[in-house]
């Protein structure tokens, strides 16, 4: 494992943001086009991973949420992606479908 794989020690505002989060209520931040958001699956210091059904096929997908934009390292979060893109190889590890880095807040699901 390379250092820049490690988690980043967080600031006192990122910190801050992950509190608020681990307070919200089974509301996802925001509906995504095409999902029908179901449940919160989990909640970790960057984002939060909800259940969601794909409406066109009926798939069940995980979206993650980063709601607090300011904290996160985009360059980490780029690599998580490609790698996500390019290992989908077998049923065990999980296939990205979709990513909206522009959105409010930013998202991908899996």
């Amino acid at each position: 494992m390379t250092s820049s794989d490690q988690t980043e020690i967080q600031d006192d505002d990122a910190r801050e943001d992950a509190r608020r989060m681990s307070l919200q209520g089974n509301k996802p931040p925001s509906e995504i086009e095409g999902y029908s958001v179901l449940r919160r699956l989990g909640t970790g210091s960057y984002g939060t991973v909800w259940l969601a059904r794909e409406d066109n096929t009926g798939r069940m997908v995980a979206i993650k949420y980063y709601p607090h934009r300011r904290g996160l390292n985009w360059s980490l979060l780029n690599r998580e992606v490609e790698k996500l893109a390019t290992l989908y190889s077998s049923r065990n590890i999980v296939r990205l479908l979709d990513v909206g880095w522009n959105a409010e807040p930013p998202y991908y699901v899996m």
